[in-house]
């Protein structure tokens, strides 16, 4: 019905103007019908889609998803009462039971989110954005697309159009609970956190990526397909965090995603070559088995990632401030990781387990800082790489210039190591320890 209505306010205009007959309107809309069938089927796909990946994280995400309850309970935004939804109490007895919330709960959660996100970004003018406006078209069948884009750009409802298609979107697709944890996390209001999706997943091409894993229905174990899905959502889901943190409100869709998109390519593309060590190792072990599960071999390579420092962005990032070309940095980039034995310190956080949901947001902020500081340090020695003085030659002098504190870093992540891998405590040590390697590179004295 939304189709539907939608649709007829759009002819109706055109009708208006003179540019189309009664009968012509009539005839639209009736050949239109399969189209507008295969959009509501689709949306029905994607929303059982996003109800299964919820319900295989239920147990996992349960103080997640039970901030994200409270917070809109606190809101006045949703009655559990009302709503047939568990109260904490019986929330903490699933948990010691190993359950979460059912696919039932899940889908009246999934809905919730959806209009919530819907009405806040209506609120914040995202059509105003000029790429973000294109969301609208999403709408509309491909025959109206083609016709009458500038009708749709003139649509009395685009706001909302844009704000239902982009929320969605993000829901169907990222979950229930990324929108809140995106907005606790970096404080934004919901049209900044919004541009930043959108950002990240047009410079990863999600769209096509998550289409090419649908059609493997049937084809690869359900499963695989899940944990694929899931491996994009971590990617994105950072990659909005990092837009977030280092671009704050000045985010400019389009410039960004034109800017970022080919160097990103470029990174994934030459990555595993550039590999070396227990990431390469890593690379290896999940190219082995996602060919073993049947994933087709051009598809690998989009979905499979060395770990949590490998985004691309930092570099990307890196090479638009310095004068030295992106395969360089990179180098610069990975050489440094391995020196600081970062690709295992990374593992060793994102594995760590979480008990509730304010370990969850300390266990990514110490990511987002790792990264950050991994880049501070590329930039840094970006500033000594020359003709004269190749990446390889920079990172040994930098580690010979600075063995002191080196020999230091490297004893701490030998006791990282050896401790459970629970102590964040000792991550939280680590990392100021990792700010101030950064601070003295940045501003000590170079021989």
């Amino acid at each position: 019905s939304d189709h539907e209505v939608n649709i007829k306010i759009l002819l109706n205009e055109v009708l208006s103007n003179g540019d189309l007959t009664q009968k012509q309107r009539n005839q639209r809309l009736e050949t239109m019908t399969e189209e507008v069938a295969a959009l509501v089927l689709d949306n029905n796909y994607r929303q059982t889609q996003a109800i299964s990946l919820a319900s295989s994280d239920a147990v996992r995400r349960n103080a997640e998803y039970r901030r994200v309850m409270s917070v809109w309970q606190s809101e006045g935004r949703l009655n559990r009462q009302l709503e047939f939804l568990p109260d904490e109490e019986t929330l903490a007895e699933r948990q010691a039971q190993g359950q979460g919330l059912t696919r039932p709960e899940l889908a009246v959660l999934i809905s919730y989110a959806k209009v919530i996100l819907k009405n806040d970004l209506a609120e914040a003018d995202l059509a105003s954005d000029e790429y973000i406006a294109r969301f609208a078209f999403r709408a509309f069948p491909e025959p109206l697309q083609k016709d009458y884009p500038e009708w749709i750009n003139r649509h009395r409802l685009r706001q909302e159009l844009v704000a239902t298609q982009v929320a969605n979107d993000l829901v169907n697709t990222m979950g229930l609970s990324f929108a809140q944890r995106l907005l606790d996390s970096t404080g934004v209001g919901a049209g900044d956190m919004a541009k930043a999706y959108v950002i990240a997943r047009d410079i990863y091409q999600l769209d096509d990526v998550w289409q090419t894993l649908e059609s493997l229905d049937y084809q690869v174990d359900a499963s695989v397909q899940m944990e694929l899905m899931k491996t994009l959502m971590r990617r994105v889901r950072r990659a909005s965090r990092w837009f977030l943190r280092n671009r704050r409100s000045h985010l400019d869709p389009g410039t960004e995603i034109q800017q970022f998109m080919p160097l990103v390519e470029e990174v994934i593309r030459t990555l595993p070559g550039q590999l070396s060590g227990a990431a390469l190792e890593d690379w290896q072990a999940q190219v082995g088995y996602l060919t073993q599960a049947g994933v087709p071999e051009a598809l690998v390579p989009r979905v499979a990632t060395p770990g949590h420092l490998y985004s691309g962005l930092s570099v990307a990032e890196a090479s638009r401030h310095t004068e030295l070309p992106l395969l360089s940095v990179l180098g610069l980039y990975l050489s440094i990781n391995e020196q600081l034995q970062l690709h295992e310190f990374a593992r060793q956080i994102s594995e760590a387990a979480v008990e509730s949901y304010w370990q969850a947001m300390a266990r990514e902020t110490y990511l987002d800082d790792l990264e950050s500081q991994l880049r501070s340090l590329t930039l840094a020695l970006c500033g000594w790489v020359s003709n004269e003085c190749s990446v390889e030659h920079t990172v040994a002098h930098w580690a010979e210039q600075f063995a002191p504190q080196l020999d230091r870093w490297r004893s701490m992540m030998n006791e990282v190591q050896n401790s459970s891998g629970t102590d964040y405590a000792i991550f939280s040590v680590a990392l100021r320890e990792l700010l101030d390697l950064v601070q003295i590179t940045q501003y000590g004295d170079w021989e």
